[in-house]
């Protein structure tokens, strides 16, 4: 990826270096999708001969400046790997919020957040340390998540109406 473009990229969004656990070598923007708030962040292990390395994908919920709502805050305990005598890699998580751990969500999330945090919510971005990608989804402008998620769940009831109509009329799905 040009570094032209990377370099762009922080000038648009600065507080994204400070997230970024590593090199940011690619770098992407897209308005939120739907399919985003049932995306569970990613966690890779390689094992190796001595130790496991533990890849796993940030996920920031940020307000309008860049600054964190709500993320994933991991702590990892790592003793010798067993290879003769000795126990494994043992790996805990330390929570501030639900977002990547196995089964949750991001839509789990925004449902413990109070209205107001939900509301100041503008970016979701990612870093993922195996790709070095950097992304940001972008709230539409002019809406709060609150208002733009109603609107989808707006669009998805008059699809599903026109569908059961399309049905009742003696049409097929």
């Amino acid at each position: 990826m040009p570094s032209t473009k990377i370099e762009v990229f922080l000038e648009q969004f600065p507080w994204a270096k400070l997230r970024a656990r590593g090199i940011i070598s690619q770098v992407f923007v897209s308005g939120i999708e739907p399919w985003l708030l049932s995306y569970k962040p990613e966690i890779k292990v390689i094992s190796g001969a001595f130790s496991d390395e533990y890849h796993k994908e940030d996920l920031y919920l940020l307000d309008a400046k860049g600054e964190v709502v709500t993320r994933v805050k991991e702590t990892t305990y790592a003793v010798r790997k067993y290879i003769i005598f000795g126990p494994k890699i043992m790996r805990k998580f330390s929570v501030e919020q639900k977002v990547g751990v196995v089964g949750w969500k991001i839509s789990d999330t925004l449902e413990e957040l109070r209205p107001a945090e939900k509301d100041s919510i503008r970016f979701i971005f990612s870093y993922w340390t195996v790709t070095e990608a950097a992304v940001v989804y972008k709230v539409p402008k002019g809406y709060s998540l609150s208002e733009w998620l109603a609107a989808e769940k707006k669009k998805e009831h008059l699809t599903l109406l026109k569908k059961c109509s399309g049905i009742d009329a003696g049409g097929s799905l």
